[in-house]
């Protein structure tokens, strides 16, 4: 059994040429880290980090919270995270929970769109 993966981090460009994410905006260039200590997925740029706090089971992958700084907002990276995020569950076989309010509008409006 492989022991957890630490910090993996993977730009969101590289996860759309591997098919896992649908067409992003200017956001395509954030890197989304996975740091498994802090559960949270997070984007550093600019001095200020944007960050989805989770909760990770053998079995699960929780979304809690997303927040974004006021100085990264309008750049879409609670999208990333949120997208980031489903990728990682789907990748990892886990169910989907979604709590926090922002990803589940996020989401809903995502598939409602590709219905």
């Amino acid at each position: 059994m492989a022991g957890p993966r630490l910090n993996r981090s993977v730009t969101i460009g590289e996860q759309r040429r591997r098919g896992k994410l649908a067409a992003m905006s200017a956001s395509s260039s954030a890197q989304v880290s996975d740091h498994r200590a802090q559960s949270r997925f997070e984007i550093n740029t600019e001095g200020a980090t944007a960050f989805l706090l989770y909760e990770r089971t053998d079995t699960s992958l929780t979304l809690i919270h997303t927040e974004v700084p006021p100085a990264l907002r309008g750049r879409h990276l609670g999208e990333a995270l949120v997208d980031f995020a489903v990728a990682d569950a789907q990748a990892s076989g886990l169910r989907l929970i979604v709590i926090c309010p922002f990803a589940r509008a996020y989401l809903r409006k995502k598939n409602a769109g590709s219905v």
